[in-house]
């Protein structure tokens, strides 16, 4: 199966008249431990108004330690590329919403990604192939291994989503011996 962003992404919305699909700008923050759920829902909020207004939203971190930040990331639409962090795994905890993530397979024509300072080094790509497609919605959690494709690839009117990228101390920088770059590791399913 051969999955292209293009094909999976949805029409614009009449509801928000900005497309989000990517999350917010990363940018250096203050360490931060706790956020109450009171806040995140504020966060939430805001992150609807100024999207309404069209305006991106570009909230701080939920919390932040050393090289481990969580954000939240507002879409009402789907991400345009495919992505595969080579030396970090990410968790996503759905917070509001409900859409499709598509996880695995093979990047196809992948090439290197901006990287920042908070992740390791990221393929993109605008296709996929062999990857399964996930509902989501308010409350799962994904976890995604290091040099795994994944992508936002459908929104159902909006989608919040808690973010968190997590550094493989002990892996190299750079593709991992024994593993194909933007080729999903094999896992089990029960």
């Amino acid at each position: 199966m051969l999955l292209s962003v293009a094909v999976m992404a949805q029409p614009p919305s009449t509801h928000a008249p900005l497309l989000v699909g990517n999350g917010p700008p990363q940018y250096p923050a203050d360490p931060r431990m706790f956020i109450s759920s009171q806040e995140i829902q504020q966060r939430i909020a805001q992150a609807d108004a100024a999207v309404a207004s069209g305006k991106m939203y570009s909230g701080e971190p939920l919390v932040l330690q050393g090289p481990y930040r969580a954000t939240m990331e507002w879409r009402n639409t789907a991400q345009k590329s495919i992505n595969v962090h080579q030396t970090d795994a990410e968790i996503f905890v759905i917070l509001q919403g409900s859409g499709a993530m598509t996880l695995g397979g093979t990047l196809v024509d992948p090439r290197p990604a901006h990287t920042f300072a908070w992740e390791g080094p990221t393929l993109t790509s605008e296709k996929v192939k062999d990857a399964k497609v996930y509902k989501v919605t308010q409350g799962d959690i994904i976890m995604i291994p290091p040099n795994t494709p994944h992508t936002v690839s459908a929104v159902d009117g909006k989608l919040v989503l808690w973010s968190m990228h997590l550094p493989m101390p002990n892996l190299p920088s750079g593709p991992l011996p024994g593993i194909t770059p933007g080729v999903a590791p094999t896992t089990t399913e029960r």
